[in-house]
């Protein structure tokens, strides 16, 4: 047995703009959740405080430190990273979200907007 199914693209059109909406919520989300974890060094603030999330393609952003030296610490785990400001200060502060124990959070996060967005929850199935 086969069907056939037209797509209504109107609707499908709506749900992309939505599923944008719940990536930016999400972004934003992302920077709350790793200043609350204490985790990137912090001396003045200033490098924390540089984090923007930019769009990358269409439904696609990455997050970005702009301070001249940002890289420079991430990159570099092994350094002595202060922690009287920041108490998990480390290198490499996203690979918590990427591949640790925060990237379920991250998933998570991103279902629960996306189904305020379409406006259920993640466990309807109509």
């Amino acid at each position: 047995m086969s069907e056939n199914f037209k797509l209504n693209q109107a609707e499908m059109q709506e749900l992309m703009g939505k599923i944008d909406i719940a990536l930016q919520e999400t972004m934003d989300a992302l920077k709350t959740d790793i200043v609350q974890q204490q985790i990137v060094p912090k001396e003045t603030g200033n490098l924390e405080g540089s984090a923007r999330a930019e769009r990358e393609s269409e439904n696609s952003f990455y997050l970005e430190y702009t301070t001249p030296y940002a890289e420079r610490l991430y990159r570099n785990p092994q350094l002595d990273f202060r922690q009287d400001k920041n108490k998990h200060a480390q290198g490499e502060w996203l690979n918590p979200w990427i591949e640790g124990n925060r990237r379920t959070w991250l998933k998570k996060t991103f279902a629960q907007l996306l189904a305020e967005q379409i406006g259920g929850t993640e466990e309807d199935d109509d």
